[in-house]
């Protein structure tokens, strides 16, 4: 029986990627609330729904263009337009 997965190591590598760059966007984000809030002036309600709104669209789009991405073929490849 063949194992083709990967090894633990891999996947807890893979993970603390994933983490550190999760870190990075959280740190974008606090930044730009902080700007939205103290430069621009727009209310601390109004600003956090807007980022709110803006991650669950996301969530959606990203599912809807990784379908869209795994049907399409090119003569180039998948990932080629």
């Amino acid at each position: 029986m063949e194992n083709n997965g990967l090894s633990l190591k891999s996947v807890i590598g893979y993970g603390l990627g994933d983490v550190a760059n999760n870190f990075a966007f959280a740190m974008g984000a606090l930044f730009l609330l902080n700007y939205y809030t103290d430069v621009a002036g727009i209310e601390v309600a109004a600003a956090g729904t807007m980022l709110l709104l803006v991650r669950v669209f996301d969530a959606f789009a990203d599912i809807v263009v990784g379908r869209l991405v795994d049907r399409v073929n090119t003569r180039w490849g998948k990932f080629r337009p």
